[in-house]
């Protein structure tokens, strides 16, 4: 039984993840759009987030301002100090969204980034209410790590350009990114391997 603390924390993670799935919705727009344009609008608009991140860890009165409006979505460990900066998890997102579309092209970005933030959301959720069986290396559940991939998969079916090879790649590949801790944050790591992946399998088949 979880105590009003921990419900707390749990009920802040499913809104949190809740605005991913808004935030994975986003590549659908883009492959209308193009990519040019939706370099035209990320680029700028990442750049805001991190000048905020900043600002926010030189300003207390600015950080104070943020933790009123995003403060409920926000983890602990991304609450700034004075001189300390942290980049949050929006932030990552963005910066995750805009290098993936930098580097790829919006075929294996748009795909490959929505399948990871629902992936995540979903392996977010199965882990705190039914995980029980944690991977040696890291807290990641089994639980969650299932949910990942059957969720990523899912995801992947909505693109009827990507062959079944190439989503399964991604796929796994994610669920292993995710489950491990590694160099960089998650939201940078794993979509931006899961597109690696998903690129390679569709030059070998």
């Amino acid at each position: 039984m979880l105590n009003q603390e921990d419900q707390l924390v749990a009920s802040n993670e499913v809104l949190r993840k809740g605005l991913h799935l808004v935030v994975a919705a986003l590549p659908l727009m883009m492959l209308e759009i193009g990519r040019l344009l939706s370099l035209a609008i990320l680029v700028p608009v990442t750049l805001l987030a991190v000048t905020a991140d900043i600002i926010r860890s030189r300003s207390s009165r600015f950080e104070s301002l943020i933790q009123k409006v995003f403060g409920m979505m926000m983890r602990r460990d991304e609450q700034a100090g004075e001189g300390h900066l942290i980049v949050n998890g929006a932030t990552w997102v963005l910066l995750s969204l805009t290098l993936l579309t930098v580097v790829f092209d919006l075929e294996t970005a748009g795909p490959s980034f929505m399948m990871f933030m629902v992936a995540d959301a979903a392996a977010a959720i199965a882990g705190r209410t039914l995980g029980k069986h944690q991977w040696p290396w890291s807290r990641r559940t089994l639980e969650g790590s299932l949910a990942f991939v059957v969720s990523a998969l899912g995801i992947g079916l909505l693109f009827a350009g990507i062959s079944g090879w190439s989503m399964l790649a991604a796929s796994l590949v994610g669920m292993i990114a995710e489950s491990l801790p590694g160099p960089l944050n998650d939201n940078i790591r794993v979509p931006f391997l899961m597109a690696l992946a998903m690129y390679i399998a569709s030059m070998i088949v």
